[in-house]
């Protein structure tokens, strides 16, 4: 934990279980402040503008137990039912951590979106969970910095 770090004791509470469910599980806030948390239980992403404690909008429109989003410069969302974690790079590359498989996987979005055939590369971990330093053990939140380098928040190694 960074030395710096305060709790502020003035924060207010703008969601609990009633708001957004029994279920939320991705969280991401965005370059203007607003707040988006999935829903698994209800299906659904829900958005809070900066300074405000009322939903300003719902996004639900297709979705089947959201577990992250993530939320582009320009505005594009991103939401994934299988990925722990989202993230678009400023070269348009997609990483989706995937727990289940022990891997990170990343997809260019340059590719055409409407084909069938999905290419995806393994950005981290062989498919097996293990410690070692070409293993992951439970990805799930990931970043990605301007140098490219990836982060992993490797859960079951601690």
């Amino acid at each position: 934990m960074s030395q710096c770090a305060i709790w502020n004791p003035d924060a207010i509470t703008f969601a609990d279980s009633t708001t957004i469910g029994s279920s939320p599980v991705g969280l991401f806030v965005d370059v203007n402040n607003s707040v988006y948390v999935t829903d698994k239980t209800n299906n659904r992403v829900q958005v809070w503008l900066e300074g405000n404690n009322t939903v300003a909008r719902t996004i639900s429109r297709y979705l089947g137990k959201p577990a992250s989003v993530f939320v582009s410069i320009d505005g594009n969302v991103y939401i994934d039912n299988h990925c722990e974690g989202l993230f678009v790079d400023t070269n348009s590359t997609l990483y989706c951590s995937m727990p289940q498989n022990h891997q990170v996987m990343e997809r260019s979005l340059y590719k055409d979106l409407t084909t069938t055939t999905v290419t995806v590369a393994v950005a981290a971990g062989i498919g097996s969970p293990g410690s070692a330093s070409n293993m992951l053990n439970n990805p799930r939140g990931i970043f990605v910095d301007v140098n490219f380098d990836l982060y992993v928040a490797d859960a079951f190694n601690h």
